[in-house]
């Protein structure tokens, strides 16, 4: 995977061989990296190759930058990046036993904020067709019906023994993951246009709150540890949960902000649907978790209050 990975990474890629390359990737996605999957238990282990691949890939996508030539080439590129998002979420069997999984179940919370990342970013950009934000719905909506199927099967004590296994370990407890994602065509200081997703240079005119996870309870992988030749030992890994979802109702209320002119009403439709997708997933699980309990009952429920008296006829039905 190394080589299409370094080819989506660079900036200098063109946007046919970045395509090319995550063609490739989306192929081994599906037809070898099964064949390394296990079932994941709740608790902090050492990386397995699968984790520290995946940690590889899903930052690689966040950080996809090539050379605009023009917006149909452009767009089919983001098409095929998140045809590489969706194949993590297939449903595949297990090599080792007759159970079902996904790629995304073999991802910790960072891995899961970046694909978050890219799908929310290309949401913001209002320059990019129809047809692509759509499809970015559907990838990030996806991803949304995993995290809250999942959050039905923890309990406080999965998450307590987590904490106590993370302080064991000595990991970090409170890593950070730059949500403040875009994806568009904008030209550089060089003149020449550049489709770029995750950028410090675009995020502040994308998608404001989208500003960082605070996991409190979970550590996530440390993929730039994994580069470290002189460190032979895995980083540690806890597959994704309550802080995903955690951050991810963070920002879907803050979207639905009337007052804030940073996001347009498209915007809000967008974050409505997906707030509705979660809520259909999550059910009567949501209230048994006081920390999301709280967040929907007072901003999300201020938020959407504002919106009703807003008289915005396409955000209201």
């Amino acid at each position: 995977m190394a080589p299409f990975i370094a080819l989506v990474r660079s900036p200098l890629t063109s946007g046919p061989i970045t395509s090319l390359a995550l063609a490739a990737l989306h192929s081994i996605v599906i037809n070898i990296l099964p064949l390394y999957m296990a079932p994941v238990q709740l608790d902090v282990k050492p990386s397995t190759p699968l984790q520290i691949a995946l940690a590889h890939l899903t930052s690689a996508l966040s950080q996809c930058r090539f050379p605009s030539s023009s917006p149909q080439q452009d767009e089919l590129v983001l098409l095929r990046l998140l045809r590489v998002i969706d194949s993590v979420l297939l449903p595949l069997p297990m090599p080792s036993s007759s159970s079902h999984g996904s790629m995304l179940d073999q991802m910790a919370d960072e891995s899961v904020c970046e694909l978050l990342e890219v799908g929310l970013g290309m949401l913001a950009r209002a320059r990019l067709g129809e047809g692509l934000r759509t499809a970015a719905q559907n990838c990030v909506q996806g991803i949304v019906r995993a995290c809250f199927a999942r959050l039905k099967t923890l309990t406080k004590d999965d998450v307590d023994r987590l904490l106590a296994s993370v302080k064991k370990t000595g990991a970090s407890t409170e890593p950070t993951v730059n949500l403040e994602a875009s994806q568009a065509v904008q030209k550089d200081e060089g003149s020449k246009d550049e489709v770029s997703q995750g950028t410090r240079e675009e995020s502040s005119t994308a998608v404001e709150p989208l500003k960082t996870l605070e996991v409190e309870k979970k550590p996530s992988l440390d993929v730039a540890s994994v580069t470290d030749e002189d460190d032979q030992t895995p980083p540690s890994f806890t597959p994704h949960g309550l802080p995903t979802i955690l951050e991810l109702l963070r920002v879907l209320i803050a979207l639905l902000n009337p007052s804030d002119q940073a996001h347009t009403d498209t915007m809000r439709l967008c974050a409505l649907a997906i707030l509705n997708t979660a809520l259909e997933v999550g059910g009567v699980t949501l209230g048994k978790w006081p920390e999301l309990r709280e967040g929907l009952r007072d901003e999300g429920c201020r938020y959407l209050f504002q919106v009703n008296g807003s008289r915005i006829e396409h955000v209201l039905y």
